[in-house]
């Protein structure tokens, strides 16, 4: 496809400093708020994970996706590329998580 936009002008525009940091990260309270603004039956990306599963996580999933979301944010290091099958470790609510995930068909791996 042919673009309208004259590549020489483009290189014209001054640049703007990139900033690096992400700033602070955010709280479980923000992250919550967040995620109950997002629309329903939505369809699921690669993960098959949808929004309505999201958004009715147990409050050992709002925990651990926390802790997921700040470590991203702080650890410039962080892969998540093994993260296709994510073994849960919780101390309280073990069976509580693994019967709401089944709810949706979907089961925690040890």
């Amino acid at each position: 496809m042919k673009s309208d936009v004259e590549e020489t002008i483009l290189e014209q525009i001054e640049q703007r400093t990139m900033i690096q940091a992400l700033g602070e990260p955010p709280n479980r309270q923000q992250i919550e708020s967040v995620i109950h603004k997002m629309k329903n039956n939505k369809a699921p990306g690669d993960t098959g994970v949808t929004t309505d599963i999201i958004k009715n996580l147990p409050e050992e999933g709002y925990d651990l996706l926390t802790k997921v979301i700040q470590d991203f944010w702080t650890n410039p290091g962080c892969n998540f590329n093994s993260w296709h099958v994510q073994k849960l470790e919780l101390e309280n609510g073990t069976q509580q998580l693994q019967d709401h995930l089944a709810k949706f068909g979907l089961q925690m791996h040890a």
